[in-house]
């Protein structure tokens, strides 16, 4: 067999074998390599790192597919802080039917950086690492106050003051107001009367508060809230005859869930039956602690559950309770269970977590970048497959004709009957390469319409 008839074999051969390739490179680039794989990642929700001695976070841990998440159950993980001058701080944790778990760190002194957050698990696999860094403002910026004294008109010197003992009511929990009065120049000594549902949930009745068993004012009256408004009608008399009065609805948040500190922790409770809530502790500079409480059902139709932890001495402390994970929802109260002595009625401070750090949106948008080189890369070399088998049909076609020529010229044919018998087909070969050519556009369009997917 002569050189020419090889290289036309080897190139026929490589002509049919290059568009197989080409397909399986497609085709294996978008099943496999260029295919985008579920990813796994975390979120954390808390609370100010600027100035905190504790950090304390709701880490959350999912697997993106797309445009859907799915939580990563019964994960342990583990939750890492650097910062500038600070021994690493860990905390490990196994995440819940949610996919979260709580996690807190104490620093041995305040962090005046930025707070490095890594998560892994404990197979050692990253699920976020970015740093941080959330001042007072940003995290207490979205905070709600609820609360504080509402005074009436004063009449000769005489007034009356109210206030909910802890800033606001919940249906159907009790708590109390308290009552204050106020002479100008001189001291209150006559009595209040108070028109105001009972302190288990009576009709509104009218009582003597003050002086019957000479108690000081203020005066802490229990109510029981039952409906959205709870109207309170004061009395003031001196004892010269002067009266100042006062009528006022006392703030009632709907459909608040209720908190207060008991032995074992913090008490929770839901006015409608529900499996579980959400609860922070914080302060006026820092998030504490934080969990879920599972919830269970109690014989008057709410329910109710226990944040087991040991409540630290910080004054004012709040117990931030919510229907929702990330501590936003319409009725979000945060209560005060811990007060400063002396400092008069306290205020709610409602607020939010903040969406720490984030590790689901760039880790997913890694995993499609990956994927879109990994096609664009595969319609490159499918195109360059088709391309190169283009050619080689057309180098094979041209050895054909040579061969062809030198064939006729050897049996004695020559002139325009040479010719014509060589250019016979030509025709056939440019369909063939415009044929391929096109095979070679489609497979581009294919290729970046998967890259852009």
């Amino acid at each position: 067999m002569t050189v020419p008839s090889k290289v036309a074999n080897v190139a026929g051969n490589a002509a049919k074998l290059l568009p197989v390739l080409a397909v399986a490179v497609v085709l294996y680039a978008v099943l496999v390599a260029g295919r985008v794989r579920p990813v796994d990642a975390a979120r954390l929700r808390g609370g100010p790192t600027e100035g905190a001695t504790r950090l304390s976070y709701r880490v959350e841990v999912v697997a993106r597919d797309g445009e859907g998440e799915r939580p990563r159950t019964n994960l342990g993980v583990v939750l890492e802080a650097t910062a500038a001058g600070l021994p690493m701080l860990a905390a490990r944790g196994v995440t819940d039917g949610e996919g979260a778990v709580s996690l807190s760190l104490t620093a041995p002194r305040a962090i005046a950086s930025a707070v490095t957050l890594r998560v892994r698990s404990e197979a050692g696999a990253v699920l976020l690492e970015q740093p941080v860094r959330v001042s007072v403002a940003d995290w207490a910026g979205n905070a709600r106050r609820r609360g504080g004294w509402v005074e009436g008109r004063a009449v000769n010197g005489l007034s009356v003051r109210v206030a909910a003992a802890r800033g606001v009511f919940a249906v159907p929990f009790q708590d109390s107001f308290v009552v204050d009065v106020r002479r100008a120049g001189g001291t209150f000594d006559g009595q209040v009367t108070c028109r105001c549902p009972g302190p288990r949930g009576e009709s509104p009745t009218e009582t003597t508060l003050f002086p019957a068993t000479g108690r000081t004012l203020p005066l802490a009256v229990p109510v029981l809230p039952l409906e959205h408004a709870t109207d309170v009608s004061l009395v003031a008399t001196d004892a010269d005859g002067t009266r100042a009065t006062l009528d006022v609805s006392l703030a009632v948040v709907p459909g608040a869930l209720h908190a207060e500190a008991t032995p074992q922790g913090v008490l929770v409770e839901s006015p409608i039956v529900r499996d579980v809530a959400y609860v922070a502790l914080v302060t006026e500079r820092e998030r504490i602690a934080g969990g879920t409480v599972r919830l269970a059902p109690t014989p008057r139709g709410t329910s109710s559950g226990v944040f087991e932890t040991p409540l630290p001495p910080d004054r004012p402390l709040y117990a931030v309770v919510s229907s929702e994970p990330d501590l936003r929802s319409p009725a979000l109260v945060g209560w005060p269970i811990a007060t400063e002595t002396g400092a008069g009625p306290p205020r709610t401070l409602d607020v939010p977590d903040v969406l720490a750090a984030d590790g689901v949106v760039p880790r997913f948008e890694a995993e499609l970048s990956r994927a879109r080189r990994a096609r664009f890369f595969s319609g490159g070399v499918a195109g360059a497959a088709l391309l190169l088998s283009a050619l080689l049909v057309a180098r094979r076609a041209k050895l054909a004709k040579d061969a062809l020529s030198v064939h006729l010229a050897e049996s004695g044919m020559e002139g325009d009957a040479a010719a014509r018998a060589v250019g016979t087909g030509g025709a056939a070969v440019w369909v063939v390469l415009v044929s391929i050519l096109v095979l070679v556009l489609g497979a581009m369009l294919v290729g970046f319409f998967a890259a852009a997917l």
